[in-house]
């Protein structure tokens, strides 16, 4: 199928990787040292970010929405100006997430302790002096 819509297998694996992190791929970042990687990142409409790494060559990364020494140069901040464009509503997200997590919790592994006589009263027991 590769061959047939003149996408690469870099671009077919990374919307595998979409797929798998069930992000859609405009919300993705491609981190890599390869202006392959770069190319097929941009097809997808993902983000990336160029890593140096030991070889130092940043013309090759100059596609790259950002480009960075290694890792360690990456900061939250940055991550953000890539996606200053992508609207985001965080509630159907985090509403899907909270059900998720819901259905995972069985109820069945919990007691019903009482912490009340049936008088009423607090404590379950009496209190002697």
């Amino acid at each position: 199928m590769c061959a047939e819509d003149g996408r690469g297998r870099g671009s077919q694996a990374l919307l595998h990787a979409a797929v798998a992190l069930e992000r859609p791929p405009n919300r993705c970042i491609v981190f890599s040292g390869a202006a392959g990687d770069v190319v097929a990142a941009h097809e997808n409409e993902m983000r990336c970010v160029g890593v140096m790494g030991a070889r130092g060559v940043a013309y090759e990364l100059k596609i790259a929405d950002l480009v960075v020494e290694d890792l360690d140069g990456v900061v939250l901040q940055d991550i953000r100006r890539l996606f200053a464009d992508v609207e985001f509503d965080p509630m159907p997200e985090l509403e899907t997430l909270l059900e998720a997590k819901a259905a995972e919790v069985d109820f069945d592994d919990y007691d019903d302790y009482d912490d009340f006589d049936d008088d009423g009263g607090g404590g379950g027991g009496a209190f002697y002096s």
